[in-house]
């Protein structure tokens, strides 16, 4: 979401990120851009004090989706991970005009409706945008929900990567490799990585993925997956 809000044109004020390695990832990438460690301290007053204080437009971020994965105890709201109300009391302190939440699909049944509920009391109206990775250029689907705040009500669902691939087939327009859902490779799982990420439904010798080797659920594999730069989180 970092690198998509950078190539929409958006000015990173700063990240708020807990895990030390992924801290090290952004401050590569971002080094001016400062990082705060635990959401639960991060306020207007801290920012202010840090001399970083700005208008903020955009409150974007994921906040923990273990209370929602399919690869845990979907235990939702009464899971310890469940920072939405931290991500709530943001929105409410700093009143951007602009909110971008992104989950897994389990949250639409768990937590969805609390959160635009959250949202709508705060003044906000919300949609929800049903996305996968594979819609843009990705070689898996890569399910996710966004809620986000929109300049209207209308709350819809993005078409899906086999919805995509009929459209087009019967606009008449060219199917990419990416576009034919066949071709498409699972996303990697929790257990993947117990399994040391050799699970035999998992081709990673496709071709598209420029080459890079399988074998493993290794960094160089999983960038390539995910569309990131090569080497993008060597540190």
């Amino acid at each position: 979401m970092d690198l998509a809000f950078q190539w929409a044109g958006g000015n990173i004020l700063a990240f708020c990120e807990i895990d030390n390695y992924c801290q090290k990832v952004l401050r590569k990438h971002w080094p001016d851009v400062h990082i705060f460690n635990d959401i639960h301290n991060l306020n207007k007053e801290v920012l202010r004090n840090e001399g970083i204080l700005q208008t903020v437009d955009v409150i974007y971020g994921g906040f923990p989706c273990q209370p929602f994965s399919v690869a845990g105890n979907k235990k939702g709201k009464n899971d310890a991970r469940y920072l939405w109300p931290e991500f709530s009391r943001l929105v409410r302190d700093f009143r951007p005009r602009w909110i971008v939440a992104e989950n897994v699909p389990g949250i639409l049944s768990l937590a969805a409706d609390d959160v635009c509920t959250d949202l709508e009391y705060q003044g906000y109206e919300v949609g929800i945008w049903d996305f996968e990775a594979a819609c843009v250029g990705a070689k898996h689907r890569r399910e996710r929900i966004f809620l986000w705040r929109t300049p209207d009500a209308h709350c819809y669902r993005g078409a899906s990567s086999k919805e995509r691939y009929k459209m087009k087939l019967r606009a008449g327009l060219p199917i990419s490799l990416n576009d034919q859902v066949a071709h498409l490779l699972p996303t990697p799982t929790a257990n993947d990585a117990k399994n040391n990420g050799n699970p035999s439904r998992q081709n990673r010798h496709s071709p598209g993925l420029n080459g890079v080797a399988g074998g493993s659920l290794n960094p160089n594999w999983v960038e390539a997956l995910m569309g990131f730069p090569q080497n993008w989180t060597e540190v």
